[in-house]
């Protein structure tokens, strides 16, 4: 297994090690070699495909310090491509540690035309949820918070797209590897972070060289 480093701004820095193109498949389910003898003879039927699931695990860092983990996944199917990315980590100063989890999906079609996206964040406060709803006139947003009893408190607004030539995280990741196999050490791309909403971020990659470790 490799270890790739990227450096990424703006934010805080995360050192993402693990396989970064590593990912375990769903493959078809097989047929059988030969008919039974007593059968007829004929052309076998086509096999049924799942869905393909990429999965990578990555430790967070912050200070240089390991100070969590995250899980991003992408599954294809019925032509979609969802990406979905978990992560927790911990944040200390002195005796206080404050604990964040977050979670975002995002969808697209295979041509990377964007289709929903949804976030969720739990820090400190009551958990927050987010959807968005893309359309060819705007995006549509529900925010999903709990009120004091219990209960769920929802509000919808509708925004513009965002603005410029972004990539969604899928492209976003099939333009990567293309860039690192055409051997670009440095590049930068536009995309949609579903942590960041409907802002638009410039992702700057720096490719340091590959490092084999051994995991389990």
């Amino acid at each position: 297994m490799s270890k790739f480093a990227f450096a990424r701004k703006p934010a805080l820095i995360l050192s993402l090690v693990g396989g970064l193109f590593a990912g375990s498949y769903v493959s078809a389910a097989e047929q059988p070699a030969t008919a039974p003898a007593s059968a007829p003879v004929t052309a076998p039927a086509p096999a049924t495909v799942g869905p393909v699931v990429k999965t990578d695990w990555f430790t967070v860092e912050l200070f240089g310090k390991q100070a969590g983990w995250s899980k991003q996944s992408e599954t294809t199917a019925n032509g979609e491509i969802e990406s979905e990315s978990m992560m927790e980590f911990s944040l200390g100063r002195g005796a206080t540690v404050i604990k964040v989890k977050m979670a975002t999906l995002f969808a697209e079609t295979a041509s990377g035309k964007p289709l929903r996206m949804k976030t969720r964040q739990e820090m400190a406060a009551a958990p927050m949820t987010q959807e968005f709803v893309f359309s060819n006139d705007g995006v549509e947003i529900t925010t999903i918070t709990a009120a004091a009893d219990g209960k769920e408190v929802r509000s919808t607004a509708k925004n513009a797209l965002p603005a410029g030539d972004w990539l969604t995280p899928a492209k976003v990741a099939r333009v990567t590897k293309e860039k690192i196999k055409a051997g670009e050490k440095k590049f930068s791309l536009m995309c949609l972070d579903p942590s960041s909403g409907l802002d638009v971020v410039t992702v700057e990659r720096t490719l340091k060289g590959p490092e084999s470790i051994n995991v389990g």
